[in-house]
């Protein structure tokens, strides 16, 4: 597939998340959490404390993260042919995910399947990493550098606000009010 296809098709950032559920994700099957296992674990299991404090138990099922005082967070499915699909068990939230070779495309939902239009499709070109997100209602494209080019002090960049200073300084106005807490 041609790059200038890729963008025209792939990462329409209004078209991932609506031809994902248009296929049937996210899978809105309600998660119920097991409580975290202690003492002998079935064979293919295993508890992993991790150096956030959280604890993961995996296992062909997937993988359950558990919060320092034992409480089931996030849930996550194992990977089918590249797709993932990763539930916040505290807001409901779903981010289903769909990785193969070097397309990468992601999309939210709340726990009602509704878009959060939250998206983003990135494809790894070998000599950078060329991408599109929604979030928020901010869409940006991405180029990521390798080699030389990816040695630079500036090797990630907006493309929106590439090369030019006016748009550049918009870009970095809009994301500091993105960034901040909304107002109370």
């Amino acid at each position: 597939m041609r790059l200038r296809e890729f963008i025209r098709e792939s990462a329409g950032t209004q078209q991932v998340g609506a031809e994902m559920k248009k296929n049937g994700f996210p899978n809105l099957t309600p998660v119920k959490a097991p409580p975290l296992p202690t003492g002998q674990l079935e064979p293919g299991t295993a508890v992993q404390p991790q150096a956030d404090g959280t604890t993961v138990y995996s296992g062909g099922f997937g993988a359950y993260t558990y919060d320092k005082a034992g409480t089931p967070i996030q849930f996550r499915t194992p990977s089918f042919a590249g797709l993932t699909q990763t539930t916040d068990l505290v807001t409901g939230n779903i981010t289903v995910r769909y990785a193969v070779g070097p397309m990468d495309v992601s999309a939210r939902f709340d726990k009602n399947g509704k878009s959060l239009e939250s998206e983003k499709a990135q494809y790894d070109l070998g000599l950078g990493v060329l991408g599109m997100a929604k979030d928020k209602g901010i869409t940006t494209k991405t180029w990521q550098g390798r080699g030389a080019e990816g040695d630079g002090v500036i090797s990630s960049k907006d493309l929106y606000a590439m090369g030019n200073k006016d748009k550049e300084a918009t870009y970095n106005r809009a994301m500091t009010q993105v960034k901040q807490p909304p107002p109370q």
